[in-house]
């Protein structure tokens, strides 16, 4: 897995890390002092960069090892210095340091009293333009940030001062005089010539000046590495060939390195903002090094790693452009960023091509990963050599990560630091003895390379090989694949490029191309056959500067490769939708029901719901059932009452005599508006199967779409292609501000905007005032000021790490259920959520836990696979999630299942008696009053196994969209829930945490670890918090920033609209 990292300080430490001379903190035992290092293989310069220093005939040229007498040389690149004249080439970010600061806010709070004893206003105390000016920034961040705002000591104490403030009045003596002691340092005093002054007693002359500390990226570390089973080929392969395959290696990642170079080592000239707009302009090169290394990190007591052949490569954060001038690279490291993915891609690429072709190798898709493996390597070959990264992957997880989307390479590195364990002796041991201790290994395991090796090699052994092909050769020859294949691949609706957004980028073509082709190839190979795909007719380039805007990194549509793109069949459907929606109008007559008939079924709809519909429901009903228009859409944020509006939209059109079904995307969405609303309904997913093998939409005169904002554009595009068939009134009902679907995105905000539809906006579920008002403000994009809301209330529990924030929540969650009268309504009442699959499985193991040692669980319990490679323990009493539809009864017996189905633990079965083997749950299903008997059925460990069920007392928000949470009950201490949401922060999207703090109707509590959303930039510009105000205040501010980041998603506007063939969002009707 490739990542870059970037390095702030330059410090030392770092650096010489990456020269190997520290191991996992610790500086390597002299007496190993060159061979016993952490380089294993001779440090050597890299980058065409290095050329512009004029040092050739020093050695310093990208090929020639980097020796130990040209460290200093490596330590000044990196800082930012020629390596051979010391001159200073880059002038980097410096900042105060974080201890050298006082607490604004407490000068505010001490100025504002001042003020008011006074009769004047706060700026009045101040005199000069300057000093007011200053005192203004310093109110407004405190009114930002309040505890982190802070201010140089000096600048602190002189505002006070000029306030008429005594310095130490204000703040306490000690912390004025601990912070004048950060500021100030000794340093030596230089002649004309640079070099240090000395007294006449031949002491250093030094003065006293304020320090500053280096806030710049000074480098990258650019990790890439082969996959696990390359690195076992090189462990095992015959010592013929041991050096051929690893000098293959070598050669793919420097050609890596110089493909990324050529891409991202250029410099931006010019200034931003403003209107203006830096230019890209051609630099010197990257200038760096590389080391090498063929171990993981020993894990435990293992004497070495597993095998895991990779390379680091410092990259200096310098350039010379072509006026002279040295500037940092690749738009502030974001562009080296960017290709972290591409790395991987074209480097394994390349392994493939040069193995197959010269050994004869063939590479299958794992059915585990889903990632090309070399054909006949065991998996448990991969799996016994994969410890480090199973250490990795336990310790993410533990920290609530997904391993998949959840955290880049680079910050799970960062994450997982304290797991590493220091490398050993024996990691520098010769490469026979490495090879002797994993071939020994592998025998111990009952994985004999003997016995698969020669398969692996079968085409080797008997000459035949690939080193060779004609130059006519085809497609399919030569890379296991033919163009009409590939593009076939890379447009397939759910694997392919648009599979899960409408565009994507040149480098994202080149990355699928590249992990697409069976056999590899080299890099060129992979971008002529990246143009070659881009020009066919299934793919279509997106002009613009707005195509990339919203897109995954910030700021893409600034860097080279940045040209967007996308599958021909997007612009098509979005067109087939927005013309449809267009030419919607009142004439259509589609479903029209009198106004009496209206009135009438609001009145049934209210006596049997027993409260009235407000006026804004009284309004949207009219509007909808009235209106003849075949497309209509209604927009209603959380709690505003849109099911309740269809229960009463159902009985105005069946009193009319028409026919109505819904759909939804899930089956248990689907099931709750059956529930709630008296709708037939089923998911999307039955519906495009009764349309390509059944009936459709025959009969049907109105087909509500729930949940629209999850409606994947393909699928809306075939619900609608079948309406216009049909003659079918579609009416959809969603919030484009809650969660997105998963397929090519959902355009349900634009369709509202353009049809102009109804919307409700009253929240009518939550209790608190002030809960409504900060939920209104969110949604507002006022982030922060929502979430200072819910602060105000008690309402947030920030710490610095994840074992604190799920300790925190975990025990909230125990003592807001106490007192449920029983399971089921405690599980209505009381929930968990968070963002991955992973924190949902911590917090749930965590919530397990605690219940066993309160002695609440029953027996010793049953233990099952419940898919991707993880068990869980099941207990009678625990809540459990019912994730897989079985409605016939395959694998479950008894009552029919649903995918998100909430349930409790009645029994487990050994399969002995009457009943299969396996859980039984009982469940109520949605809308189903307590009390009665519930659902019940035997989840097989067939089904469980296939992921059918898990723990449920915490979910992820994506299931709780559309949920309420609000069983009360009075709980011994007094206090009564009236439903309590318990949300874990980081991770979450806008979206996500919108709908995670919207569905109580008693209490939301956001929970939240500094180390979750902080790294090493912002400990490097802010110090750790000084207490919990200043904690709380980081947190917040963290969660703000990623929501704001992620409130509008490329996703939601239309192709078109950058086609210039639709207008954008902003011109339509509000």
């Amino acid at each position: 897995m490739a990542y870059v990292t970037p390095l702030y300080s330059g410090t030392d430490a770092q650096i010489d890390y990456r020269l190997g001379l520290v191991q996992a903190g610790c500086v390597s035992d002299t007496q190993f002092a060159y061979h016993a290092d952490a380089r294993e293989r001779p440090l050597r310069w890299v980058g065409q960069g290095l050329t512009a220093f004029g040092l050739v005939d020093q050695g310093v040229v990208a090929g020639a090892e980097l020796t130990p007498d040209q460290y200093d040389m490596a330590r000044a690149l990196v800082r930012g210095f020629h390596p051979g004249t010391g001159e200073q080439l880059v002038v980097g970010k410096v900042a105060v340091p974080p201890a050298a600061k006082v607490s604004s806010s407490v000068l505010v709070d001490a100025v504002t009293a001042e003020a008011q004893r006074l009769g004047v206003a706060p700026e009045e105390l101040f005199e000069g333009k300057k000093a007011r000016a200053a005192y203004a920034t310093a109110a407004r961040e405190v009114a930002r940030r309040p505890a982190r705002a802070a201010l140089k000591v000096t600048d602190a104490e002189r505002l006070a001062r000029t306030a008429g403030l005594d310095p130490e009045q204000v703040w306490a003596p000690e912390k004025l005089a601990a912070a004048r002691d950060a500021l100030y340092e000794q340093r030596p005093v230089l002649d004309d010539d640079g070099n240090p002054k000395f007294t006449r007693a031949g002491r250093p002359v030094t003065q006293r000046v304020e320090r500053r500390d280096s806030v710049r990226i000074h480098a990258f570390d650019v990790g890439i590495g082969v996959p696990k089973w390359a690195s076992v080929f090189l462990a095992f392969a015959p010592d013929a060939l041991v050096d051929r395959v690893e000098d293959a290696y070598a050669t793919a990642t420097d050609t890596t390195f110089r493909w990324l170079e050529g891409r991202t080592g250029y410099v931006r000239i010019g200034t931003e903002g403003r209107g203006q707009q830096a230019r890209f302009a051609p630099s010197s090169g990257m200038a760096g090094w590389v080391m090498t290394h063929r171990a993981a990190r020993p894990v435990g007591d293992a004497e070495v790693g597993d095998p895991h052949w990779h390379v680091h490569i410092t990259v200096a954060n310098l350039a010379q452009g072509p006026d002279g001038k040295w500037r940092g690279i690749a738009a502030g490291g974001r562009d080296l960023m960017r290709h972290t993915h591409a790395i991987d891609a074209v480097t394994q690429a390349q392994i493939r091509h040069e193995l197959h072709a010269a050994y004869g190798v063939e590479f299958t898709r794992s059915e585990r990963t889903g990632q090309w493996a070399l054909a006949h390597v065991p998996d448990a070959v991969i799996s016994q050599f994969s410890k480090r990264h199973d250490q990795v992957m336990a310790a993410l997880k533990k920290l609530g990560y997904d391993g998949n989307t959840g955290v880049s390479a680079a910050e799970a590195r960062w994450r997982t630091r304290a797991s590493r364990s220091s490398k050993t002796e024996a990691t520098a041991a010769s490469d026979t003895t490495l090879r002797e201790h994993w071939r020994a290994e592998a025998v111990a395991a009952d994985l004999d390379p003997e016995e698969w090796m020669p398969r692996v090699l079968a085409a080797y052994n008997v000459g035949h090989t690939r080193l060779a092909p004609d130059v006519n050769a085809s497609a399919q020859a030569r890379f296991g694949i033919d163009v009409d294949e590939l593009v076939d691949a890379l447009t397939h609706p759910e694997t392919g490029l648009t599979a899960h957004q409408r565009r994507f980028d040149h480098l994202e073509a080149l990355v699928a191309v590249a992990e697409a082709l069976p056999h590899g190839a080299a890099i060129s190979e992979v971008e002529q056959l990246t143009a070659v795909v881009l020009a066919h007719p299934a793919f279509l380039a997106i002009d613009g500067p707005t195509a990339l805007q919203g897109q995954k990194l910030a700021g893409a549509e600034r860097m080279r490769s940045g040209q967007a793109f996308t599958t021909a069949d997007v612009p098509a459907l979005e067109r087939d939708i927005i013309t449809a929606v267009q030419a919607s109008r009142p004439e259509q007559n589609k479903a029209v029901v009198a106004a009496d008939t209206a009135a009438m079924a609001a009145s049934v709809a209210e006596a049997g719901q027993g409260f009235p519909l407000s006026a804004e429901q009284h309004q949207v009903l009219r509007q909808v059932v009235t209106n003849g228009r075949q497309f209509e859409a209604i927009e209603g944020p959380p709690g505003t009452g849109k099911t309740t509006l269809m229960r009463a939209a159902r009985l105005a059109w069946e009193a009319q005599g028409y026919t109505v079904a819904g759909a939804a995307t899930a089956a248990v969405a689907a099931q709750n508006l059956a529930a709630e609303s008296g709708i037939r309904a089923r998911t999307v997913a039955q519906w495009r199967w009764r349309i390509g093998h059944r009936d459709g939409l025959d009969g049907v005169d109105v087909l509500v779409l729930d949940e629209a904002n999850l409606t994947s554009d393909r699928d809306r595009a075939a619900l609608y292609a079948e309406a216009m068939r049909t003659g079918t009134k579609v009416v959809e009902v969603g919030d484009p501000r809650q969660l997105r679907g998963v397929g090519v995105g959902s355009m349900f905000g634009y369709l509202h905007a353009t049809l102009a539809g109804p919307r409700l906006t009253e929240n009518r579920r939550q209790q608190q005032e002030d809960e409504r008002r900060a939920l209104a403000a969110f949604r507002n994009g006022d982030h922060l000021d929502a979430l200072r809301t819910w602060e105000r209330l008690g309402g947030v529990v920030a710490t610095e790490t994840a074992d604190e924030a799920v300790a925190a929540m975990v025990s909230r969650w125990m003592a807001a259920r106490a007192g449920a009268p029983d399971p089921h309504t405690e599980a209505r009442g009381v929930l968990m959520l968070a963002a991955t699959n992973e924190q949902v499985g911590r917090l749930n193991t965590t919530a397990q836990a605690v219940r066993l040692g309160e002695g609440e669980l029953a027996g010793p319990g049953a233990t099952y696979d419940v898919g991707d490679d993880r068990k869980a323990t099941f207990h009678v009493g625990d809540q459990v999630l019912i994730r897989r539809n079985d409605r016939t009864g395959e694998q479950v017996d008894g009552d029919g299942v649903l995918n998100g189905y909430r349930g409790v633990v009645t029994a487990l079965h050994d399969g002995t008696g009457e009943r299969p083997e396996g859980v039984e749950v009982a469940w109520y299903p949605p809308g189903a009053a307590l009390g009665g008997e519930p659902s019940s059925a035997v989840l097989t460990p067939a089904y469980i196994a296939d992921g059918g069920l898990d723990l449920g007392y915490a979910l992820t928000a994506h299931k709780a969209e559309g949920l309420t949470v609000s069983a009360a009950w009075d709980r011994p201490d007094g206090t009564r829930n009236q439903g309590t949401v318990l949300t874990y922060g980081p991770g979450q999207d806008a979206p996500g945490l919108y709908v995670s703090l919207s569905r109580d109707r008693g209490q939301a509590l956001l929970f939240a670890a500094r180390q979750d959303l902080e790294g090493p930039r912002e400990d490097a510009l802010y110090g750790p918090p000084r207490d919990q105000a200043e904690l709380t205040d980081r947190v917040l501010a963290a969660l703000a920033e990623r929501a704001t980041a992620t409130a509008d998603n490329a996703n939601d506007r239309p192709v078109l609209v950058d086609l210039g063939q639709a207008p954008p969002l902003d011109h339509l009707p509000d």
